[in-house]
């Protein structure tokens, strides 16, 4: 294993994002993160409630996280209306009856913010479950990002087939790539981890340009060459 420079990746693709600001920190070099969360809406459609206790304040938090940073709100835009369509009718009377206490982000939305000073841009689907909710906007940046953030959220294999061209995989350090016996209770099916975990190198290589692995602590990055050292 080796440090690595980072000279060349220039839009990440981050899915399950959340309040994690630690890549654009880490990662100054990359100008564009997309960023992709279900959040503040429920991660499925099939919870009575339309929010749960995480995702309250959620966006607003968001906000206030970037501007220490240097970043401001520069657009707003709703991009599927259909979801709130598809509501249960219990869904439909919680939504009636709390729609004063709720965000008004229940649809997915395209919040873009920007960062005069580092010329660095976040484009964050909100309320947006891969791959359920994927509007043309996020199909198109998907297809265009050249580096893939792994943090926590161990999202459908099916983004693999989504990135046009090989990329660079970062993967923080403090995450669990590795799969035992007692973990295999079907959920595996869809994992990224799991699919990957099960490629050897020759297979990886038809995916990533590089797998990086990035200390959660320090942001210092190093090559990894095999996916069991991660």
């Amino acid at each position: 294993m080796e440090e690595v420079a980072l000279p060349t990746q220039k839009k990440a693709l981050y899915i399950g994002a959340g309040l994690d600001l630690s890549p654009v920190q880490f990662l100054s070099h990359i100008k564009e993160f997309i960023y992709v969360d279900s959040l503040p809406r429920t991660s499925t459609n099939y919870e009575k409630e339309l929010f749960t206790n995480e995702s309250e304040g959620f966006v607003n938090k968001f906000k206030e996280l970037v501007l220490e940073l240097g970043f401001v709100l520069v657009s707003e835009k709703e991009l599927i209306k259909y979801v709130q369509s598809k509501f249960s009718l219990t869904q439909s009377l919680y939504y009636k009856f709390n729609k004063s206490k709720l965000s008004k982000y229940i649809n997915p939305t395209l919040l873009q913010f920007a960062n005069v000073k580092t010329g660095q841009i976040i484009k964050y689907y909100v309320s947006t479950l891969y791959p359920d909710n994927i509007s043309n906007e996020l199909t198109q940046d998907i297809n265009t990002c050249d580096s893939f953030i792994y943090n926590g959220y161990d999202c459908d294999k099916t983004i693999i087939s989504q990135l046009d061209e090989k990329i660079t995989f970062f993967a923080w350090s403090n995450n669990k790539y590795q799969w035992e016996k007692n973990d295999l209770d079907g959920s595996e099916s869809k994992s990224l981890t799991y699919y990957l975990g099960s490629l050897n190198y020759t297979e990886l290589s038809k995916y990533f340009k590089q797998i990086i692995k990035v200390n959660s602590k320090t942001g210092q990055t190093t090559l990894i060459s095999k996916w069991n050292l991660l």
